[in-house]
């Protein structure tokens, strides 16, 4: 289970900006060395290679704060030339789930692990065949038992009106170790595209 601080412990009325600040960064920073402690790099491997091997497509399921991590996946990976697309609305993640193939790849990310959408869309992901890696913060969730391939991202919650805000920003630093794993493992195939897409970048600035 996540590490949280509480917020009858962290969230204060009087607080200054510079104090919200403080406790915001020191719950983000804590939250990234407790998951740098936890990670399982056997499971981070499998996680690369598996989407490096995916046949057709990979998909990225989130919903709330969490559709903001399958659309940095999304954003990520399309620049190797991976077909990859992000759902945040409930049908349409369950609809692309049904159309999944065997050796397809369904990532699904939620800070809980136990948001029904994003678990029927996980369900369905299997019944199809696909390959489900899954980003959560909780161990002993429903996300992580039905997974193939689990990782975690342990958050110290600056409790904000109970946003998950230091888990948002952990999981996104997981994105972040699949798509420099992978770069690194495939460099050759990805180097001609990203080269594309920096001078495609480039054109449009002034």
């Amino acid at each position: 289970m996540g590490n949280f601080l509480r917020l009858r412990d962290l969230e204060n009325p009087g607080d200054t900006t510079g104090s919200i600040a403080s406790k915001i960064f020191h719950g983000i920073t804590e939250g990234l060395q407790d998951t740098l402690k936890i990670m399982n790099e056997t499971a981070l491997e499998q996680a690369i290679n598996t989407i490096l091997s995916a046949a057709q497509r990979i998909d990225a399921y989130g919903s709330g704060g969490s559709a903001i991590i399958a659309a940095d996946i999304k954003h990520r990976f399309m620049r190797f030339g991976i077909p990859v697309r992000a759902y945040a609305d409930p049908y349409i993640q369950i609809t692309s789930a049904s159309l999944l193939k065997p050796g397809d790849v369904a990532i699904a990310i939620s800070h809980t692990g136990a948001n029904r959408d994003i678990l029927d869309a996980v369900e369905m992901a299997k019944t199809s065949k696909a390959t489900v890696i899954s980003i959560t913060s909780y161990m002993r969730s429903p996300l992580s038992k039905t997974a193939d391939i689990t990782l975690y991202g342990m958050a110290r919650e600056v409790n904000y009106r109970s946003e998950a805000m230091a888990s948002r920003l952990i999981h996104l630093a997981i994105i972040d170790v699949l798509y420099v794993g992978a770069l690194l493992k495939q460099q050759d195939r990805f180097i001609d595209n990203m080269q594309k897409v920096r001078q495609a970048i480039a054109k449009r600035r002034i």
